[in-house]
């Protein structure tokens, strides 16, 4: 018996096909998976989650991209073996920093699909262009 007498069968917060395409969206481009399949591509629940990843993976890219030229730029101008080794330091502990970063909105992502809940990543939920 229903505690708060609700006769009405419970209606799952996700279907299967929706959680598997919200899931896959957070990891790296396998977004491309609830872009392109027919039915859950037009679900929202899917397209919200799939927009997320996409800017998950375009922020990835721009920001490993950057720490390389970072990186170029450092070894090009420290001339003392001291400097390189500032320089190699300081732009691991930035990938180090990023690659955390990136792990983490994954994780919060996917545990956001897993617990039925639609709440947008931190810090990105202002670039999400696809919705």
């Amino acid at each position: 018996m229903d505690p708060y007498n609700n006769n009405y069968p419970q209606q799952p917060l996700y279907s299967n096909h929706q959680k598997l395409f919200s899931i896959l969206s957070y990891i790296g481009i396998l977004w491309l998976f609830g872009l392109l399949v027919t039915p859950e591509r037009y679900d929202a629940r899917v397209r919200f989650h799939v927009g997320q990843g996409m800017v998950l993976t375009i922020a990835n890219v721009c920001l490993s991209v950057i720490l390389r030229v970072l990186n170029a730029i450092i070894s090009a101008l420290s001339f003392t073996i001291l400097g390189s080794f500032a320089g190699l330091l300081l732009t691991a502990i930035l990938s180090l920093t990023v690659a955390v970063c990136t792990i983490g909105w994954m994780v919060y992502g996917i545990v956001q699909v897993c617990t039925g809940s639609d709440k947008p990543l931190p810090l990105i939920v202002k670039y999400a262009f696809f919705r």
